[in-house]
C-alpha cells in the first residue's frame, strides 16, 4: 500500500492555494519540464557526486549478497546457517530505517553527514569481515551491523537531495541517482563473478565491496565543499534554518 507523505501533502495545499495563478505556472511550468528539471540536476556538482556514490554503493551491495551465503558455507557452516544469516540482514534493515528516520530528524545531526556515516559503517565492516568470519560469532557480527547500516542511505535521500535542489527539483535528483544505483545492481555480481572465476577468493570480493562503498561515503562527504546550490536551484530550495523531515517510504523500504 502507498500513503502520500507530508511533504505530497503539503505540496498538494501548496497548488491550491495558488489556484488563481493555475495558467501562468502552468506556463512556467511548461518551459521547465521535465527533461530540463532532469538536465540541470545532473549537471549539479553534489548530485553528480551522490550519483556516482550510488552507483559504487550498489555494486559494493549487491556484491556482498551476492557471495554472503556461499562464503559461510565456505567457512564450515551449514546452507541453513547461511540462508539463516542472509535473512537476518533483511529483518534488521527495517530496523536500522526506522531508527535512522527517527535520528535524522533530531536537529544535532546533519542529514549528509548521517549519509556519509552510515555508508562508512558499513564500508568498515565489509572489510573486516573476512578477518572475523572463523567463527560463527563474526558472521552474526557482520550481519547485524550490516543489516542495521546498509539501507539507511535509502531513507535519507530525499532530505539529503531537498537541501540541495529544493522540492521542485528533488524527484529528478532523486532519479538519477537511483538510475546509476541500478547500474550498480547489474554490475555488482557480475563484477564477483569476475573476480571469482579468475582466480580472486571471496575475501578479495569482500575487500572491493568495502572500498567501493568506502568512496561512495568519501563522495557524499564531498558535497559539503559545494554547499552552495546553483542559481537553477536557489528559488527552489527550503529555508537553511527549517529541518525537512525525514519520512520511511515504501520505497525506501524496498531497496
Amino acid at each position: 500500500m502507498y500513503f502520500p507523505s507530508q511533504l505530497e501533502l503539503h505540496t498538494q495545499e501548496m497548488r491550491k492555494c495558488n489556484k488563481d495563478n493555475a495558467r501562468s505556472d502552468k506556463a512556467k511550468s511548461n518551459s521547465d519540464g521535465g527533461f530540463t528539471q532532469y538536465c540541470k540536476a545532473l549537471v549539479n556538482k553534489q548530485i553528480a557526486l551522490l550519483s556516482v556514490g550510488m552507483f559504487l554503493n550498489c555494486v559494493g551491495t549487491f556484491l556482498i549478497y551476492l557471495h554472503l551465503p556461499v562464503y559461510i558455507v565456505s567457512k564450515g557452516f551449514t546452507d541453513f546457517q547461511a540462508a539463516w544469516m542472509v535473512s537476518v540482514t533483511g529483518i534488521l534493515s527495517v530496523v536500522g530505517r526506522i531508527i535512522t528516520g527517527f535520528v535524522a530528524n533530531l536537529s544535532m545531526f546533519k542529514d549528509i553527514w548521517l549519509y556519509a556515516g552510515t555508508l562508512g559503517v558499513v564500508s568498515i565492516s565489509t572489510v573486516v569481515y573476512p578477518h572475523i568470519s572463523y567463527t560463527f560469532a563474526g558472521h552474526i557480527v557482520f550481519a547485524t551491523v550490516f543489516g542495521l547500516f546498509f539501507g539507511s542511505c535509502y531513507v535519507l535521500m530525499t532530505v539529503v537531495n531537498i537541501r540541495i535542489v529544493g522540492i521542485k527539483f528533488v524527484s529528478a535528483a532523486v532519479g538519477i541517482e537511483f538510475f546509476f544505483g541500478g547500474i550498480g545492481a547489474v554490475l555488482g555480481p557480475v563484477i564477483a563473478g569476475v573476480l571469482v572465476d579468475n582466480g580472486g577468493t571471496y575475501e578479495q570480493s569482500f575487500t572491493f565491496a568495502g572500498v567501493c562503498i568506502f568512496l561512495a561515503a568519501a563522495l557524499s562527504i564531498l558535497t559539503v565543499c559545494h554547499d552552495v546550490p546553483g542559481k537553477e536551484f536557489e528559488n527552489h530550495n527550503v529555508d537553511k534554518e527549517s529541518k525537512p523531515v525525514t519520512l520511511i517510504s515504501v520505497t525506501s523500504l524496498s531497496m
